[in-house]
């Protein structure tokens, strides 16, 4: 917020929303699966292979990717066409969520190792010699 210019810290439309700008986490790029494709659909010509090409840029973005999906025996049957995109709101609430309860279990584990290490001190720290 204090980057703002002079000019821009006096509105408070502004400050609030670089307030909640600096307390809200990014929204995290993940990997979508958009479809599935058969191995099959790679037979035919060179030509039919790139007009198949052209049509997935056209239909998932020059940045899609496959990954092919191999079998027990090593055999590859197809693969799952996946792009990459800002997570959902449904995705980003899940993982904030996650991100807090962990912190809490993490909080908790730690005031109990707190309490157990003061015990363990208690009872041993002070021995004679």
């Amino acid at each position: 917020m204090s980057k703002l210019p002079g000019v821009l810290r006096n509105d408070p439309d502004v400050v609030a929303g670089a307030q909640k700008a600096e307390l809200e986490p990014e929204r995290r790029i993940v990997r979508h699966q958009k479809s599935w494709i058969s191995l099959e659909d790679f037979e035919g010509s060179l030509y039919s292979l790139k007009a198949m090409a052209e049509n997935l840029i056209e239909h998932f973005g020059k940045d899609a990717v496959i990954e092919f999906e191999y079998g027990a025996g090593g055999d590859c049957y197809g693969g799952n066409i996946f792009v990459d995109e800002p997570e959902t709101d449904a995705e980003y609430k899940a993982r904030l969520k996650a991100e807090s309860l962990r912190a809490y279990q993490k909080i908790k584990e730690e005031e109990k190792e707190r309490k157990l290490y003061a015990q363990l001190h208690k009872k041993y720290g002070k021995e004679k010699k």
